[in-house]
């Protein structure tokens, strides 16, 4: 069951149910790809990880904080840029009441991958130059009933407005863009709102994609880039060290960073979580 004491998730539930009613009113052949997309999702949980990146340079500040903190808490006005970004975002992924969250409630923004880390490396490049070349591998024990996820980047092109996550404890295939869910208006517009369930259907039927490769959508789904990777949104804050099981680290030269490696690998040893160093 997703927890819907925490405050970003209150209203999830019913947003969800009424976003999936939409689908099947208003997407033919909804009930058989939509089955596709959602068994198929189960799969890639079951086998998947929950990770989250931040920059090399931010890892000492996480370690000292103990917590990782989302984008509002670390900008000086969140009001303003990517914080009110994500602002409108969460209101329109999860119909929570924002006037009324602090900057602490809002969630961290991770993505789900293959469970071995020397895959990630060949899907490292893209996403270190954008989110950072430190990996937090996450405890899907402490995290499953609050975390959700998405097809793709929920924020570029504004798809936020165009979808409804899922929870990973009871999926529903409400988390491709496509249809408007009435928070918002997309930047970018489909001629057809079903066009990418379908997409994504036929790559899982035809086994393109499948729960051993899943983590490389991006690559495999490059006639309709809408699909950077598997989106997690974790609710409730990250705590370190308990939320953590391991931190991976994708460089090519190490020896910029060799303090704060050295530092990060005494803090894992005494905290017995795993620490892995890995050359681009």
């Amino acid at each position: 069951m997703i927890d819907n004491t925490l405050p970003t998730l209150a209203r999830f539930s019913a947003y969800q149910e009424r976003y999936l009613d939409k689908l099947y009113k208003h997407l033919p052949g909804f009930e058989r790809f939509g089955t596709v997309v959602q068994c198929f999702l189960r799969d890639i949980i079951k086998r998947g990880e929950f990770y989250l990146r931040v920059p090399v340079k931010v890892l000492p500040l996480v370690l000292e904080s103990g917590e990782i903190k989302n984008v509002l808490q670390c900008e000086k006005r969140p009001d303003m840029g990517n914080g009110q970004n994500r602002v409108q975002a969460v209101h329109a992924m999860f119909d929570c009441d924002t006037a009324s969250l602090k900057p602490e409630d809002y969630p961290r923004f991770g993505y789900l991958s293959d469970p071995n880390p020397n895959s990630n490396i060949f899907i490292s490049g893209e996403m270190g130059y954008q989110y950072g070349d430190v990996v937090f591998r996450l405890r899907k024990d402490r995290l499953m009933t609050r975390t959700t996820l998405t097809f793709g980047d929920s924020l570029n092109f504004g798809r936020c407005f165009g979808m409804v996550p899922t929870a990973v404890t009871e999926v529903q295939p409400t988390c491709i863009w496509g249809l408007p869910n009435g928070h918002g208006t997309p930047l970018q517009s489909l001629p057809d709102p079903g066009l990418l369930w379908r997409y994504i259907a036929s790559k899982i039927m035809n086994n393109t994609l499948t729960v051993k490769n899943f983590a490389m959508i991006n690559n495999l789904t490059d006639e309709l880039p809408y699909f950077e990777f598997f989106e997690l949104q974790f609710h409730g804050g990250l705590k370190v060290p308990e939320d953590i099981a391991g931190i991976d680290v994708y460089l090519s030269d190490y020896k910029e960073y060799s303090e704060i490696m050295q530092g990060a690998e005494v803090y894992c040893r005494a905290h017995s979580l795993d620490f892995g160093t890995h050359q681009m």
